[in-house]
């Protein structure tokens, strides 16, 4: 059902109007793009669909969550969209040894969860059971995985044998800049702060009243631009990527995208 905006994003709106103006034609090609009928002949090919998906849906929250003055909370999933962003181009530098990873570490974690909901029992305790067809399936899966792939999975409880840093400085080696980088140095960092509870950040969500503390009864309205501009570039490099891949015949209109937000704030 529509809902009238109140004060709050009307203000916002109109504060960031631009940048909101970005974030929706950068939507809106995403929306089409995502109409396309893949026919992905690779596992690779496979996974970008799964990555693009998923960003697009996180990018859409996002600035839906900032559109409402809720910055710290569309911070948690700016930093999911950064994730996702190096995974997916950390992958496509041995898109069919890092697919097939990414894939076997699925297979671990699922088969790890059922086992040990056999081991405790605990779907019991709902009333639920798994059916049978489907416990055979992925306990089948997790028994192909390589064996020393499974000992790294088990020993790091994590798909890639090194963190996200690491990821973007090896991508940066491969494509001979320094983007992803520079982008996790500074914002994941950034990001990380807002979105844990942080003694420097207690003014987005307590406000003092006299020699009291009072919670704050309005979402906070910090964080708005620079979130909007980090999500408009994190996710245009995942759809840039998606639609090489895929050869969407987008070329045009991300470049196009990408000009005009450099002439708006040049950067």
């Amino acid at each position: 059902m529509f809902r009238a905006p109140n004060d709050i994003e009307k203000s916002l709106y109109k504060e960031h109007a631009k940048l909101f103006e970005h974030t929706h034609k950068l939507l809106k090609l995403a929306n089409e793009l995502s109409k396309t009928k893949f026919e992905p002949s690779t596992t690779f090919e496979k996974i970008t669909i799964l990555f693009f998906a998923k960003s697009r849906k996180t990018y859409w929250a996002t600035s839906i969550l900032a559109n409402e003055g809720f910055g710290e909370d569309a911070g948690i999933l700016l930093r999911s969209l950064l994730e996702n962003l190096i995974d997916f181009y950390w992958i496509s530098i041995e898109p069919q040894g890092r697919s097939k990873r990414f894939l076997d570490f699925a297979s671990f974690t699922y088969g790890e969860g059922l086992k040990k909901l056999t081991e405790d029992k605990l779907y019991t305790h709902r009333g639920e059971q798994i059916p049978a067809e489907i416990m055979e399936e992925a306990l089948n899966d997790y028994s192909k995985i390589n064996k020393q792939l499974l000992k790294s999975f088990l020993k790091y409880r994590k798909w890639t044998p090194m963190g996200r840093r690491e990821m973007a400085k090896e991508i940066d080696k491969t494509t001979h800049k320094d983007d992803f980088l520079l982008l996790y140095n500074k914002a994941y960092w950034l990001l990380s702060n807002t979105v844990h509870p942080n003694p420097f950040t207690l003014d987005d969500f307590i406000e003092p009243v006299g020699n009291k503390l009072a919670l704050r009864t309005q979402p906070s309205q910090r964080h708005i631009a620079n979130w909007l501009t980090l999500g408009f570039h994190i996710f245009l490099k995942i759809v840039d990527k998606v639609n090489e891949i895929h050869k969407l015949g987008a070329e045009k209109n991300i470049k196009n995208l990408e000009s005009r937000f450099v002439k708006d704030f040049g950067q």
